[in-house]
């Protein structure tokens, strides 16, 4: 999978969600919504305030609801009462087209996946899945996308073979909405990089594979 893939995921299962939990959205109605490895998780914020954190582990065929967190216990009841029953998708499963985001939105998912993928199984740690990212994330402002690997890298058993990898792509859907951070950081347009390597020598051909392509992109 992709990146804009996964994020349609996410929108499915948002969309979905919010119609099961009967809430309509609206500007006291804040979500945040995350991929990382076999979980989504759904932050729901009311009015600025915690509502529900709800987690779904996926494999490739569905998706089931792993955890609830509510700071009312009969709001997490209430939450599994609606939401155990009804059948959500894996990772595979068809999905509907829901993203309408910018063309210039569009073409960063898709330069971020490129510069991604490779370093994906490059190394040990470069396993990711679904797709060439450890984490994506979105909300109403942004998309974020990390590749992280620090495999062995704080194991004293492997001084000589660890990843400190960190490759983060920041992309906001207003231009003043982000501001570049701490790592060596690459702008694409609205798009801000960041990237970071403090791998072992051995390691090291990965992350120049990146650094060579967000060269090129400059």
């Amino acid at each position: 999978m992709n990146g804009s893939e996964i994020i349609s995921k996410l929108i499915e299962y948002q969309l979905k969600l919010l119609n099961v939990l009967n809430l309509n959205e609206s500007r006291e109605l804040t979500i945040d919504l995350t991929s990382e490895y076999s979980y989504i998780t759904i932050d729901i914020m009311k009015s600025a305030e915690q509502f529900a954190r709800i987690q779904f582990t996926l494999d490739d065929e569905a998706g089931e609801p792993s955890n609830i967190y509510c700071q009312e216990n009969t709001n997490a009841e209430w939450i599994l009462k609606k939401i155990k029953p009804e059948s959500w998708p894996g990772w595979n499963s068809p999905s509907i087209d829901n993203l309408h985001y910018s063309n210039e939105v569009m073409q960063s998912l898709q330069t971020a996946d490129s510069i991604a993928a490779l370093a994906t199984n490059c190394a040990s740690g470069d396993n990711y899945r679904p797709g060439n990212f450890s984490k994506i994330s979105f909300n109403s402002q942004r998309i974020e996308l990390r590749q992280i690997n620090h495999m062995n890298a704080k194991s004293l058993a492997h001084k000589q073979n660890y990843s400190l990898r960190n490759l983060v792509f920041t992309i906001p859907f207003e231009e003043d909405k982000v501001k570049k951070k701490r790592f060596e950081t690459y702008q694409v347009g609205n798009m801000i990089i960041e990237f970071s390597d403090n791998s072992s020598q051995n390691n090291k051909p990965c992350g120049q594979r990146i650094i060579e392509a967000l060269n090129r992109l400059q």
